[in-house]
């Protein structure tokens, strides 16, 4: 795809991944583009697989999943009696 092959749609959501990927703050995003509504710019700023991928490498050596087996919570007889309290 060549510049002559270029739409204003596809101008306006590569500025807007671009600047979604240089970590600007989506309100800026929004006013750049003229948008009125968050969610607007939501739809051209979509999360590109770099930024999944520079999410997933900032948990590499961090301890997500626990190693040991976690006790499960439906055995907490209190917390149980608590939350049963909730709908009465």
């Amino acid at each position: 795809m060549g510049l002559a092959d270029a739409t204003p749609h596809l101008l306006r959501h590569s500025k807007a991944m671009h600047m979604t990927e240089a970590d600007i703050n989506p309100v800026y995003i929004r006013d750049f583009l003229g948008h009125t509504d968050l969610k607007v710019t939501q739809i051209y700023s979509k999360t590109s697989v770099e930024m999944k991928k520079r999410a997933l490498d900032k948990l590499k050596g961090t301890d997500v999943i626990p190693k040991d087996p976690q006790k499960d919570w439906t055995e907490d007889k209190n917390l149980m009696d608590w939350l049963t309290s909730l709908g009465h």
